[in-house]
């Protein structure tokens, strides 16, 4: 299970999740500081190569976040899970309508 986040700019993922899938060590990837809404509250992630299964045969490649301190399972982001849609708000309905389409790129 994941949190689809509009606004964050990244994939990621709790270190429990590192090792389920695989990687041994976190500290190897590439260390970067991260910060929420709450002024003053960062952690470090750190950020491999990984594989997301999204559908049937659909697998998309992220830069994904990985830290023992994330509060929920995963977070996908705008860089590598929502570059991969068009997503549109129309606040003018009521109650508000949300619509999603799957870019189809060309590999």
């Amino acid at each position: 299970m994941a949190i689809v986040d509009s606004g964050s700019p990244y994939c990621l993922f709790r270190a429990d999740i590192a090792l389920a899938i695989g990687i041994k060590n976190l500290t190897t990837g590439k260390a970067h500081e991260i910060g929420g809404v709450k002024k003053g509250a960062v952690d470090i992630y750190y950020f491999h190569n990984v594989k997301l299964f999204i559908e049937g045969n659909w697998v998309i490649e992220v830069m994904a976040g990985f830290s023992a301190s994330l509060s929920v399972p995963a977070l996908l982001g705008r860089n590598g899970f929502y570059d991969n849609f068009i997503v549109n708000f129309d606040h003018s309905a009521s109650p508000p309508v949300m619509s999603i389409s799957k870019i189809d790129k060309v590999q």
